[in-house]
Protein backbone atom coordinates (compact mmCIF):
# COMPACT_ATOMS: atom_id res chain seq x y z
CA UNK A 1 0.00 0.00 0.00
CA UNK A 2 1.15 3.26 -0.92
CA UNK A 3 1.19 6.38 1.11
CA UNK A 4 -1.41 8.23 -0.42
CA UNK A 5 -3.75 5.17 0.39
CA UNK A 6 -2.02 4.87 4.06
CA UNK A 7 -3.15 8.22 4.62
CA UNK A 8 -6.47 8.01 3.16
CA UNK A 9 -7.24 4.73 5.20
CA UNK A 10 -6.33 6.70 8.41
CA UNK A 11 -8.48 10.00 7.68
CA UNK A 12 -11.33 7.48 6.59
CA UNK A 13 -10.77 5.77 10.08
CA UNK A 14 -10.92 9.20 12.15
CA UNK A 15 -13.89 9.93 10.17
CA UNK A 16 -15.99 7.12 10.91
CA UNK A 17 -14.79 6.78 14.48
CA UNK A 18 -16.19 10.34 14.94
CA UNK A 19 -19.40 9.81 13.18
CA UNK A 20 -19.51 6.45 15.66
CA UNK A 21 -19.08 8.71 18.76
CA UNK A 22 -21.13 11.77 17.33
CA UNK A 23 -24.53 9.11 16.69
CA UNK A 24 -24.15 7.71 20.31
CA UNK A 25 -24.31 10.75 21.73
CA UNK A 26 -27.59 11.58 19.65
CA UNK A 27 -29.37 8.82 20.52
CA UNK A 28 -28.03 9.64 24.27
CA UNK A 29 -30.20 12.52 24.12
CA UNK A 30 -32.78 11.07 22.18
CA UNK A 31 -32.98 8.11 25.00
CA UNK A 32 -32.61 10.90 27.90
CA UNK A 33 -35.40 12.96 26.33
CA UNK A 34 -38.25 10.24 25.96
CA UNK A 35 -37.75 10.16 21.87
CA UNK A 36 -36.43 6.65 21.62
CA UNK A 37 -36.39 3.89 24.54
CA UNK A 38 -33.42 1.44 24.68
CA UNK A 39 -35.13 -0.95 22.58
CA UNK A 40 -35.57 1.38 19.72
CA UNK A 41 -32.10 2.43 20.55
CA UNK A 42 -30.83 -0.99 20.07
CA UNK A 43 -32.83 -1.69 16.94
CA UNK A 44 -30.60 1.46 15.33
CA UNK A 45 -27.30 0.98 16.27
CA UNK A 46 -27.83 -3.00 15.58
CA UNK A 47 -28.74 -1.84 11.99
CA UNK A 48 -26.25 0.15 11.60
CA UNK A 49 -23.44 -2.16 12.42
CA UNK A 50 -24.64 -4.64 9.69
CA UNK A 51 -25.52 -1.96 7.21
CA UNK A 52 -29.47 -2.44 7.48
CA UNK A 53 -30.29 0.80 8.59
Amino acid sequence: MDDIHRELLLKRQRYLRDNVIMEEGLLSKLRESGVFNTSMIQVIQVGNRVGCV
